[in-house]
């Protein structure tokens, strides 16, 4: 059986930065613009609780559950946003919704646009 959890995403405009430092953010210039961000995943918990990003900015997001097979939602709206209004988080056509499966001990790849 696999567990749902929900991982919001607070996107910013003005900074890149995470609450627990820059631990898991590679340089925008070796990844192609592309900044890759590494996220721990158990028990519905998530390691690092809150990323900031800029708006503009494409991100990667390589998430490992480390305890279980669980099943993660990641919603596109920002936490406190209207839900009215438009999304802040873009993935790509061939996602229609941003719900993934979390093997245990595999590292899986989600990107989007912040927007």
């Amino acid at each position: 059986m696999i567990r749902r959890a929900w991982l919001g995403i607070a996107v910013s405009a003005v900074s890149l930065a995470m609450l627990a430092g820059n631990v898991g953010v590679r340089s925008a210039a070796a990844q192609g613009d592309v900044k890759e961000i590494t996220v721990s995943a158990k028990k519905f918990e998530f390691s690092p609780v809150e990323i900031r990003v800029k708006s503009g900015s494409r991100i990667r997001m390589v998430i490992t559950s480390t305890d279980r097979e669980h099943g993660i939602e990641i919603n596109p709206i920002a936490e406190g946003a209207d839900k009215k209004g438009a999304a802040g988080l873009k993935f790509d056509a061939s996602i229609t919704k941003p719900e993934f499966k979390l093997p245990k001990d595999q590292a899986v790849q989600i990107e989007f646009t912040a927007e």
